[in-house]
């Protein structure tokens, strides 16, 4: 929804851009709090950007791209499902790095 209200009031690629950040903003403060691996190490901001911030904000644009161009919520919430997903199982599996 926010994206769509931000291309009325801006371009899109600035839509996305905006939108890309604070959907990355929106998952910092978990990982800061509470990261411990591959997202960063909690209280260090500097990995939680790295491990968590870059790669959010890259497929938060993606993400965008592909709402921009095509529309298409449920696809988008299905493959934000499994992105979130993909831990749990591999911690139930007993799948590690």
């Amino acid at each position: 929804m926010l994206q769509t209200r931000l291309e009325k009031l801006w371009n899109t690629p600035i839509a996305i851009l905006v939108s890309g950040l604070l959907f990355t903003a929106w998952h910092l403060p978990s990982r800061f709090l509470l990261a411990n691996g591959v997202e960063g190490q909690a209280g260090d901001w500097v990995s939680i950007l790295l491990g968590t911030g870059l790669p959010v904000f890259l497929v938060s644009c993606f993400f965008g791209w592909h709402w921009a161009r095509y529309r298409n919520l449920p696809l988008l919430i299905g493959v934000h499902w499994a992105i979130d997903i993909l831990p749990s199982l591999s911690s139930f599996f007993g799948v590690s790095n």
